[in-house]
């Protein structure tokens, strides 16, 4: 059922808190077109993390007013998994709620991250260099390294809820098996299970990995994302609000028609000691998080041979 506190305001039953760069978006598709479920339009909500959502809870209300009696609702944001406040407001407000944690291969995590804040010029108009892997780890430490360490932020979110309440899923595991990784979502959160999308399916054109087809390529990319970042998207997001401003841009599609233009699908091999550097820098944390009694056997660098 739709949860609501006593007759007040609904909301959520669930809340998908990330990884990101973990299939957050895939998942989001799929529940969006389960029957049982209600889901805003917009993924990414990130509401709770805001430092003024005290002040504006009935904003937040809003994304779930047109539920269907019965439906079971929840959000995605992925930003929630590190977020310092998150988990508190989230247990204060719906202490019942289940949680779903998607993680991947650390290392591929930070991979992935890597190249999609290069193509989004690390969020820093200043930015004119290209840094390495391993440089901007060291350099965009809390944009990059910090979404990679799930024991770390993990721990207060089971700490908060109890690890009975957090289902943690794997992203090796949706690449293998897309329908079975939806099932035992759809069986951690007491639903009927429903088929996967077609259209939907992991790695598609939302998410896709890509890297620039050429320096030049990336340099006039770079210039035209802070141009526009700084300039259209920011005023629309100023006058008529971030969903509005969401919903232009994935009319739009203006990022995807810009990548067929500048970048190439897959990203670049990543050289065998920049992966053994980054296993490195995170082997106390997968360590914590196997403590946790979460099994990680996809996760080669860091399975005793």
């Amino acid at each position: 059922m739709a949860y609501a506190v006593s007759d007040g305001p609904l909301i959520p039953a669930f809340l998908g808190i990330g990884a990101l760069k973990c299939g957050t978006t895939w998942l989001y598709r799929q529940l969006l077109h389960h029957p049982g479920v209600f889901l805003p339009d917009r993924e990414e909500v990130n509401f709770l993390h805001y430092l003024d959502a005290e002040e504006r809870w009935d904003e937040y209300y809003s994304y779930f007013s047109n539920a269907r009696e019965g439906q079971l609702i929840g959000e995605f944001s992925p930003r929630y998994l590190t977020s310092p406040r998150a988990h508190l407001r989230a247990l204060e407000l719906f202490p019942d709620a289940r949680i779903i944690v998607q993680l991947r291969n650390p290392v591929d995590q930070i991979i992935s991250h890597y190249w999609h804040l290069r193509r989004q010029n690390f969020h820093n108009a200043r930015q004119r260099t290209h840094p390495s892997i391993i440089e901007a780890v060291g350099e965009y430490d809390e944009i990059l390294y910090q979404p990679a360490l799930y024991g770390k932020h993990l721990a207060k979110w089971v700490h908060a809820f109890g690890r009975e309440r957090i289902g943690v899923f794997q992203f090796e595991d949706l690449r293998q098996t897309p329908q079975g990784y939806l099932n035992s979502v759809c069986t951690f959160l007491g639903l009927p299970a429903c088929n996967v999308i077609a259209g939907a399916a992991a790695g598609d054109d939302n998410r896709r990995g890509v890297s620039p087809r050429s320096p030049g390529s990336e340099a006039v990319y770079r210039r035209l994302y802070v141009a526009l970042t700084r300039g259209p998207y920011r005023w629309i997001k100023n006058v008529l609000g971030v969903q509005s401003a969401e919903k232009i841009k994935n009319v739009l599609r203006l990022r995807q028609a810009a990548e067929r233009v500048f970048f190439s699908e897959g990203y670049p091999p990543t050289a065998a000691h920049d992966r053994a550097a980054l296993a490195e820098m995170l082997a106390d944390d997968v360590s914590q998080l196997t403590s946790m009694h979460i099994e990680i056997p996809n996760w080669s660098e860091f399975v005793a041979k």
